[in-house]
Order: C-alpha cells, then sequence, then structure tokens
C-alpha cells in the first residue's frame, strides 16, 4: 500500500509530460511587456500599393496593410489586458522609455525629458553600437542630418518575425496531417489573426512618431546628461520631424482605440479557455508558443539600425563625429601639457568675462547676452584641452554647429559642478575676475542714468532754443539737417545740396511732435553710420580671413576653387548651351558667341514637377531634365539634331559623334556641392524644396552626363557653374576693357563674389590634382563672403539688426550679408519703423492735424498692414523712399497707403521714414565697397606708386583700369548705389581718389546663362589642351 502513492505521482508526472496542456493557459498569461515592446519595435511598416504622402509625414497608406510580424506567443493575453487598461487610463498603447534621457533645444538649451521609446531606442542602439566605454573616452558626439519622416526600412529582425509566423504554422500542420487534430491550427491561425488586428490600430503609429513638422531649421540633441559619454545632434530643416516634440510622445488618442481593445480582450480570453481545452498533442502548442516569445523577446531587446526608425538620419556633412579623449587632473604636472599655451587659448573669453563687448566676444560664445554677465555655468568650458576633454568636444561642436555646443555646456557643468585646488592657476584667477565684474557693472549702470539724463533734459531744450516758435524753417532743405549738423553722415543724407523751392515747410513750427520726431528719425539713422575709419578696418579684416581661406578650409570667406583658370577677352566664338536648377523651374539655353563682345541667346524654360523635387531616385530628376535639352534641341536646333542623330551610328567614335557636332554644356547647380574639378561636384545637400536623398554624395554632372547619354544627345556637360563665377565670366567677354575682369559680384537677393586669384597663393589646394590647369596661373575662387565676421569684430550691429538676425533660421551665420542683400534690408527697415511706432512719443505715423497732410484726416496704420508681420516690408519699398523727391514726398506716402495700410502719413512721417532708409541703404553699400576694395588691394592691382595719388585731374590709362562685373536688384536699381560705393573707395587707404578712377564696375547679366556658356568654352579648351598633351 505504500507504493500507491509514489506510483500516482510517477503518472501524474509521466502524464503532464507527456501532454501539458493544464500549462497552456497559465503560459499565455506571461511576459505581456515582451509583446508591448516587440510591438513598438516592429509597428509602422506598411506594404502600399498606393501611397499619398503630406511633407515630413509618414507615408499614408490608400490602398495597402500595416505589416507587423509580432508572432503569436506566450503574453498576448497578459498584453491585451494590459493595453484594454491603458486604453481606458492614460489612453497610450506605447511603452514608456526602458532608461532616461533628455533632449535639448540648442536654440534656446530649454531641455526636455523624453517619453518617445523610439528616440530613447535610437539613444541606446547608438551606444551600442560606439562604444565609448573605459577611460580613453571622456565624450563622443556625433551629428546627423535630418530628413523627412520615412517608412521604416524592414531589416533581419522584420523579416525573421514573418519567417516565426511561417514556421508556427508550419508546426501546426503536423498534428492535423498526422492525428487529424486541427486544433492546434485553430489556435495559431485565431492568434496571429488576433495579433495582427492588435498591431494594426492607427493609434500605434500616431504615438510611435507623435511629432509635428519643422517649418524651419531647428537643432536639437539627444543624450542622457552629466555622466554620460554620448550626446546625437540633429540638424532639422524645413519638412523634417521636431524631435523636440517627438519627445512628449503625446500622440493624438484616437476614440475607436478603448473599444477595439475591449472586444480583442473578449476575443483573447475566448482563445484562452480553447487553449485551456486542449488535451492532445500540447508540445506542440508549447513549441509554437517558446519559439513566438523566443522571437519578440529577440525583436524587443536587440539592436536595429537607423533606418528601422522611420527617422530618415544621414551624418552630417559639417562633422560626422567629433571625439573628446581622456585626461586626468593628476596629470597637470606632466612635462608634455604646456599650461601657458592653454592659459593663451582661452584669454579671449577671460578677457571677455572681465569686460564683456561685443568686439572681444569669441565666436563659441557670440550666442549670449553679454548683459547677462558670467553664467555660472560657464567656466568649466574653458578647463584646458589637455586636461579634461569634455569640454573640448563641445567647443568643436560649437564650432560646427553653433548654438549646440553651448548649450550642452549647460548639461554637462550644470551651475553645482565646483573646481578644486587641484585645477590650474588661471581657472582660479579667472573666478576672481568675475568677481569685479559686478563693480563694473554698477558704475556702466550709473553712467548709464546720467547719459540717458542729459539727452532727455537737456538735449531737447538746447535744440528748441536754436529755433524759436516764430522763427521760419529753411525753405531749401529738410528740418532734419538741424538735428545733427555736425555728422558727415546724416549731412550727406538728409542735406543735399540742391536749390529746389519748397512750397511749403515740412513741419510745423509750432509742433513739438514735428520737432520730436525729426529728432528720433535723425538719432536712428545716425546708428547705421559706418565711417571711414570703420570701413578702412573692415578692408583690412576681409584682406586678413582672405588669406585665412587661401590657407585652409572652414573659414569665414571659403575661398572655393572653381577650376575655372581662364577667363574670356570677347573675341571668342562659337555656339555652347547652358542650363540652369536654380529652384523650382529649369531653364536650357543656347548661346552664339560672335566674337566681339557681342552675343545672341535663345532660351526655354520648364517648371519642375513636385512630384520629382522629392523623387524617389535622382535617375527620375536628371532623365526628366534630359528631355528638356533634347526637346529645345529638336524645337530651337531641330536640323543640327536630326543631322547627328542619323549619323550617329556610322561614326565609330565613343559618343557616337564628331567632335565638331558636340555641344558643350555649361551647368549652373545652384545647391551646396563639394567641387572637385571643373565638371565635378557632388552634392552635399538639397535646398529649396528638393529631396532626393540617393543623389546626396554624387557627382551631378555625371548624374546629368548619363541621362543625356541615354538619349544619344550630341551634349557633353563640360562645366559645373556657380552663379557669381558666371557674373565675371559674362562681364569680362562684354567688357569694353582690353584686360580681363577681376571681380564677379551679385548685390541682390544674397551676395557673394568669385575673383582671380594666382594659383601659387591657394595654398590648401593639392597642385598634384589632375583636375587643376596649371597652363594661366591663375584660378577663379568663389568666396562666399556672405559669412564674413560672423563674430561681428568690425561690422557694424543695431539692435534692428539683431532682431532681424534671431528671426533667422541661422542666426549668427551670414552676418555680412544680413547687412546688405535685398533679402534683410526691408526687415531691417521695418524693425526700425515698428520701433518707433510703439514709442509713441516720437510721433511717427501719428499726425491728427497737419498742414502738410493733404487729406487731412488722422494717420493711422490699418489692423492688417504688413508692417506689422515679419517680413513684411519688401527692399523695393527703401528704393523708392529713398529717391523719391516728389513735392511733399507724395510717392512715398502713396506707396504707404496703397501697399502697407499707412492712411493718410503726412509729408513728415515719409520723411522720416525716407531718412532711415537711405541710411540703410548707404551702410549697405559702404559695405559692399569693403569687399571690393579688399579684393583689389589683396591682389595688389594697384600697385604702383602712382596708383595712390590723389590729384583729381590725374587722368587713367585704358590700359590701367580694373574691370569689376556686378549684377543683382541692389546695385541695378538702388538709387545711388555705386555711388556710395565710390565714395567709400576714395576714402580708402591704398585706392584714394585716383584709384577709385581705375575701377570700373558694370553690369553683367545673366551670369548663368551666359557666363555657363563661356565656362563651358574654357573648358573645352583645357580638354582639348590635355588631349594634346597626351597625343604628345
Amino acid at each position: 500500500m505504500a507504493a500507491a502513492p509514489n506510483n500516482t505521482t510517477q503518472a501524474e508526472l509521466r502524464t503532464q509530460w507527456t501532454n501539458p496542456g493544464d500549462i497552456l493557459s497559465v503560459l499565455l498569461l506571461i511576459g505581456g511587456d515582451i509583446v508591448q515592446k516587440a510591438i513598438a519595435q516592429l509597428v509602422g511598416y506598411e506594404l502600399n500599393l498606393y501611397e499619398r504622402q503630406k511633407p515630413g509625414t509618414i507615408p499614408e497608406s490608400i490602398f495597402g496593410a500595416p505589416l507587423t510580424p509580432v508572432a503569436f506567443s506566450f503574453g498576448w493575453v497578459a498584453f491585451s489586458f494590459t493595453q484594454l487598461l491603458a486604453a481606458f487610463g492614460d489612453r497610450r498603447l506605447m511603452p514608456f522609455p526602458e532608461k532616461s534621457a533628455i533632449v535639448v533645444n540648442c536654440a534656446n538649451a530649454f531641455q526636455r525629458d523624453n517619453n518617445s521609446w523610439v528616440l530613447e531606442r535610437l539613444l541606446r542602439d547608438h551606444e551600442i553600437r560606439n562604444p565609448a566605454d573605459g577611460v580613453e573616452i571622456s565624450l563622443r558626439i556625433d551629428i546627423f542630418d535630418i530628413g523627412p519622416l520615412q517608412n521604416p526600412a524592414a531589416d533581419r529582425v522584420w523579416w525573421l518575425g514573418w519567417l516565426t509566423i511561417v514556421t508556427q504554422i508550419a508546426i501546426a500542420v503536423v498534428p492535423w496531417v498526422v492525428s487529424g487534430d486541427w486544433g492546434t491550427m485553430m489556435v495559431i491561425l485565431s492568434g496571429t489573426l488576433l495579433a495582427s488586428i492588435t498591431c494594426s490600430l492607427p493609434q500605434w503609429k500616431d504615438e510611435k512618431w507623435a511629432c509635428r513638422t519643422l517649418e524651419k531649421d531647428k537643432v536639437v540633441c539627444l543624450t542622457r546628461g552629466n555622466g554620460y559619454k554620448h550626446i546625437m545632434v540633429f540638424i532639422g530643416k524645413e519638412g523634417s520631424p521636431d524631435l523636440e516634440t517627438q519627445a512628449t510622445a503625446q500622440g493624438s488618442p484616437r476614440r475607436e482605440t478603448p473599444i477595439i481593445m475591449a472586444g480583442l480582450a473578449v476575443l483573447w480570453i475566448c482563445l484562452l479557455l480553447s487553449v485551456s481545452s486542449l488535451k492532445n498533442n500540447a508540445w506542440y502548442m508549447v513549441g509554437i508558443g517558446a519559439l513566438g516569445m523566443l522571437q519578440n523577446a529577440y525583436a524587443a531587446g536587440t539592436t536595429r539600425n537607423l533606418d528601422t526608425s522611420g527617422l530618415q538620419l544621414e551624418p552630417s556633412v559639417r562633422k560626422a563625429t567629433i571625439i573628446g579623449k581622456s585626461r586626468f587632473f593628476e596629470d597637470d604636472d606632466n612635462a608634455d601639457v604646456n599650461i601657458h599655451q592653454v592659459d593663451d587659448d582661452v584669454k579671449p573669453l577671460k578677457d571677455w568675462l572681465a569686460a564683456p563687448t561685443l568686439d572681444q566676444m569669441p565666436r563659441w560664445l557670440e550666442s549670449m547676452d553679454i548683459n547677462d554677465g558670467a553664467p555660472d555655468w560657464l567656466e568649466p568650458i574653458t578647463e584646458p584641452e589637455t586636461v579634461l576633454r569634455v569640454h573640448g568636444a563641445l567647443k568643436e561642436l560649437e564650432k560646427w554647429v553653433p548654438g549646440a555646443g553651448l548649450a550642452m555646456v549647460q548639461v554637462f557643468f550644470p551651475a553645482s559642478f565646483v573646481y578644486d585646488d587641484s585645477h590650474p592657476p588661471f581657472l582660479r584667477d579667472l573666478r576672481s575676475e568675475k568677481g569685479s565684474l559686478l563693480s563694473r557693472s554698477l558704475y556702466a549702470v550709473v553712467l548709464l542714468v546720467l547719459v540717458l539724463s542729459v539727452q532727455f533734459l537737456l538735449v531737447p531744450r538746447f535744440i528748441a532754443s536754436l529755433r524759436k516758435p516764430s522763427q521760419p524753417l529753411d525753405s531749401g532743405r529738410p528740418d532734419f539737417c538741424r538735428y545733427n549738423p555736425s555728422n558727415p553722415f546724416l549731412q550727406d543724407l538728409i542735406c543735399p545740396h540742391t536749390t529746389e523751392d519748397h512750397t511749403t515747410t515740412l513741419f510745423d513750427t509750432s509742433a513739438t511732435r514735428n520737432m520730436g520726431l525729426a529728432q528720433e528719425a535723425a538719432r536712428v539713422a545716425a546708428e547705421f553710420e559706418y565711417s571711414d575709419a570703420q570701413v578702412n578696418k573692415a578692408v583690412k579684416e576681409f584682406i586678413r580671413q582672405m588669406d585665412e581661406g587661401l590657407e585652409k578650409s572652414g573659414t569665414s570667406i571659403s575661398q572655393i576653387p572653381t577650376y575655372v583658370t581662364a577667363v574670356p577677352n570677347g573675341t571668342e566664338k562659337g555656339l555652347y548651351m547652358a542650363v540652369d536648377l536654380g529652384g523650382t523651374n529649369f531653364r536650357v539655353c543656347s548661346i552664339n558667341l560672335n566674337g566681339d563682345s557681342t552675343f545672341s541667346l535663345t532660351q526655354s524654360k520648364v517648371a519642375i514637377p513636385r512630384e520629382l523635387m522629392a523623387a524617389k531616385t535622382s535617375k527620375e530628376l536628371f532623365s526628366f531634365l534630359a528631355q528638356q535639352i533634347a526637346d529645345f534641341l529638336k524645337t530651337h536646333h531641330n536640323e543640327h539634331y536630326h543631322a547627328t542623330i542619323r549619323r550617329r551610328a556610322t561614326i565609330h567614335s565613343e559618343s557616337g559623334f564628331r567632335e565638331q557636332e558636340i555641344f558643350n554644356l555649361g551647368f549652373t547647380f545652384s545647391f551646396p556641392v563639394e567641387q572637385v574639378g571643373i565638371n565635378k561636384g557632388n552634392l552635399i545637400r538639397w535646398t529649396k524644396g528638393f529631396d532626393i536623398a540617393d543623389a546626396v554624395g554624387k557627382d551631378v554632372c555625371k548624374l546629368l552626363q548619363d541621362e543625356i547619354d541615354a538619349l544619344h544627345l550630341p551634349v557633353r556637360v563640360a562645366a559645373l557653374v556657380n552663379d557669381t563665377v558666371g557674373t565675371l565670366m559674362a562681364r569680362s567677354y562684354t567688357s569694353p576693357g582690353k584686360t580681363g575682369t577681376l571681380l564677379g559680384a551679385i548685390f541682390g537677393t544674397g551676395t557673394n563674389g568669385a575673383y582671380v586669384e594666382k594659383l601659387d597663393k591657394v595654398k590648401k589646394l593639392d597642385k598634384n590634382n589632375a583636375n587643376v590647369d596649371k597652363t594661366t596661373g591663375e584660378m577663379i575662387l568663389n568666396t562666399e563672403w556672405g559669412s564674413f565676421d560672423n563674430q561681428l569684430s568690425v561690422l557694424p550691429s543695431t539692435p534692428y539688426d539683431n532682431s532681424l538676425d534671431k528671426e533667422t533660421p541661422n542666426p549668427g551665420i551670414q552676418m555680412f550679408e544680413k547687412r546688405i542683400s535685398g533679402m534683410f534690408l526691408g526687415e531691417i527697415l521695418r524693425l526700425a519703423i515698428v520701433d518707433m511706432v510703439k514709442e509713441r512719443k516720437t510721433g511717427l505715423f501719428s499726425d491728427d492735424n497737419s498742414s502738410s497732410n493733404d487729406v487731412h484726416s488722422t494717420t493711422c496704420i490699418s489692423e492688417s498692414s504688413p508692417l506689422w508681420q515679419p517680413w513684411g516690408l519688401d527692399t523695393s519699398f527703401l528704393s523708392i523712399a529713398h529717391g523719391d523727391n516728389s513735392a511733399g514726398f507724395k510717392v512715398t506716402r502713396q506707396t504707404l497707403d496703397k501697399d502697407y495700410g499707412v492712411h493718410a502719413a503726412s509729408s513728415e512721417d515719409a520723411e522720416a521714414v525716407k531718412l532711415i532708409a537711405a541710411a540703410i541703404g548707404k551702410r549697405a553699400a559702404r559695405l559692399s565697397a569693403v569687399a571690393i576694395a579688399a579684393i583689389v588691394l589683396a591682389t595688389d592691382k594697384l600697385s604702383a606708386p602712382k596708383d595712390i595719388a590723389t590729384a583729381d585731374d590725374t587722368t587713367v590709362n585704358e590700359d590701367e583700369m580694373i574691370d569689376i562685373g556686378v549684377d543683382g536688384s541692389l546695385v541695378e536699381f538702388y538709387p545711388g548705389f555705386e555711388g556710395y560705393i565710390r565714395e567709400a573707395f576714395q576714402q580708402i587707404e591704398g585706392i584714394g581718389k585716383h584709384g577709385e578712377k581705375r575701377i570700373r564696375i558694370g553690369i553683367a547679366k545673366d551670369g548663368s546663362g551666359v557666363g555657363a556658356a563661356l565656362i563651358a568654352l574654357v573648358a573645352d579648351k583645357l580638354a582639348k589642351q590635355d588631349q594634346l598633351k597626351e597625343y604628345d
């Protein structure tokens, strides 16, 4: 009898291990969190038979289905109830991140805790793929350009999920075939169907990519914070996802989700009951569940590639990776470490901390407000690079991505960070210097109060004493002349030497408003003064930065080699082609050069279809461009086109054409490229609404040539052209002088210059490069001078310039261009006008009873006026106001009324606006003179002693003329723009009055057409010379 229990236990064990049906229902209740994470990893991929996509969003499936291969496994029943609670509670399906991270907005250093599963997994996988363990690395920074959202890539994890599902079904077939047991097949098919329905809920995608689309450029950083070793920097552009909002993970809950989840929970209970009833072949069910659990655990935990996240990430073309290597404080006494040199390296920062001024502020701290003094967290970044390399990496980041390094300083060096005595002495000195900053600031405040008191209390009384109420105004010049008679800048602007007889006075001498308006307008205009001394200082700095650009890459003035080594002289002949892809239109031209500085031009233009601007492959766009070239040849050169097509197959050459039958084409491509030859250039990134990923990094000339060859066209892409270089070439061909043009410059919507430089001065160019032609000993360089002096060491800066800079997508960049080009001058004037309007005591646009107001009504500004909108004032208005010499400034007043909603403006208002507009325009012209003069002096074109003569009667021979080609609406249409440039020339050291006479400035039109054709001509000549050399 004693053996019976043992026999019973043995029998029970045998029964359970033979067919473990009782345990199946329990197994289905474990591992719910694994299922949720597996779905989070794999959800989002869709097989779309037809899709519709809005910019910056995941493609929306029209005819198709989401494909999420999360296998049926243990844990699904538990997961369904957990999600049912979440759906009715916090209404969230996606899991929360497993580890903490923060997202930092680099524009304002705001730190946001990350709640996004996608971003946390992105950072985790990046940390695993790029380990920074040990003590060798202090900080690793990886920089990415981020494009619009995309369909997640199907990687090995995704395909393995489908393989698992197929394998599960295959296992379930065995008991059905062997013993006729279809119960296992019913369970696996039902479970897979319920899993697919769960994964297909739209809310999964809504939560996984819960981000807005960027409307302008934005930089954010993803990191785990102080104490960790990785930072991921994302440079977003218009149309890219906003990762700061992605970090909130605030998707839009859908009303139907709780109802569907409740229904699914009921169905999963039914499936659980069905599984519990299985008494035979249970091992098949255990094997299927275990296989699904293994796959889901692998999907939930394994690392995946960047493209599986749905984020379109590419290593940045600026700087892909920055690594800060470790050092230890105990190594400070190392003889190999030159602490004094390190001390010198941070001297500019120490100087700025002691007396903060814009002139002394280091480049990587320019985004700080100097009125804030030195923040507590700033000190650690001055740590020498050879001691602690975290700060070194952040400084390097700031250099490549302005604002990012400074924002991350606040993360990695919080205010509570304290140094001990083991740190270098100069850091302790730095802290003591900061202590004296407060006392200096107090002195400055007291002095400011005294100055303001004098200005607002004494100056108005003094000015009032200059003109009694009964004293009439001079009729020959505006009343503004009385407020700054000693300022030559304002005298020249507002006190023209004219004998016009104004029949009415411009200001009512008894009106306090008019006197205040005149004084305030003169004060604002004076802020835009750029003196002769400042101009000369800027010229010297421009030359220094030019020389720096010749030595190395990555400088403010880039000095980009164009590989164009000759300029035309007007005798060139031939028929050439040019194409221009600069935006939403594509232009095709043929230019017949007559050999006498004249030419004839035929052209056509076609709009680029929007779908091609974001095509899946570059072939789609470039085949379209090639077809436009073919259509142009058929239309305008039909006989030549058909003749070559007929003979192509009979000519034994690589292209099928005789050399004389081939059109050489200049390709103007107005997107960022790295030019490595005269007809070779790799695309850096798309702008202006284009986004074709597979073209980035490829040679755009080859892409176009391949599609031209596919159509068997007699066309060779001979040159890649920058429009500024084209301006130089077009001017050199049409210039009346015997010598070639030195400089081509654009002063329009933007500004840039290209000039001829001695080849031996371009130190950064590899002279052994086969693409460099050394025949002429010269090369045209594209300066990209818009970024001159971004640190504002010599450029002027007003409150209006600063406000404008903050409005732009690239604050702190292109500071020279933002003070010159037509894109920005209108906004500067608008900011000044709005500031004066809001300062009601100035009286601008607030006249209620002016004798010179023709309509005799109250002046007002419409609520819908463009003046209230950023960028609402067009730069063309500056030309209108500056050039308005009509009685009572009627033209300006009519324009204000018609275009800008300023009704019943008085002549005093119009004159105030004219004064400020003229000051802004004159400053732009004088800054333009800085760039031109610097290049003239740097190229030593005024080297002879007679060149610096100042006698007004000195004659200039034609051969001594220095030719400058210019283009752009500003230099062509702004009244007196060239005159202001020449006035500045006369005051520049090394040029003077006689040197100014030697500089000839002429308009060069159509640089992207005629200029591109001329560069194709030069390229063709160089190619033929190379062929002769090879033959010899």
